[in-house]
């Protein structure tokens, strides 16, 4: 599965994150973060739901959460206020706030840079709907 959202590409099958053809150094925490907003996007996620879905049985510190979610914005080149796509709930959690669409498995290829075959090259992003 391929998320695309702006000039990136999450790929589940390569556990990758991609801007435009270059992939992007992401650990492995901040991957799973951002998976999991994407995937409950639009939906607000709580902090401790978040917490469960990607360091359990594990229990982590609010800092170490807040590091993570760090790492990803950077990554996402994502350092303006208001974030253009993960967004911080005061008191409560995150939400993926950009537009995406998601691309099913067929999108995959290797490609001689080794980054991804895109079938929409017009730049443009389609809101997630929920199945």
């Amino acid at each position: 599965m391929i998320h695309a959202f702006g000039e990136y590409r999450l790929c589940t099958l390569r556990r990758a994150l991609f801007r435009d053809d270059q992939e992007v150094q992401l650990r492995r925490k901040a991957y799973e973060c951002l998976r999991y907003l994407i995937e409950q996007s639009p939906r607000a996620v709580p902090k401790d739901e978040l917490c469960e879905a990607v360091w359990s049985p594990r229990v982590i510190s609010d800092e170490t959460l807040a590091s993570t979610i760090k790492d990803v914005r950077l990554a996402l080149d994502d350092r303006s206020q208001p974030h253009r796509y993960v967004r911080t709930l005061t008191g409560f959690g995150y939400r993926f706030v950009a537009l995406e669409s998601t691309q099913g498995r067929s999108q995959v290829d290797s490609t001689p840079s080794g980054g991804l075959a895109r079938s929409d090259r017009s730049g443009g992003a389609l809101e997630h709907a929920d199945a």
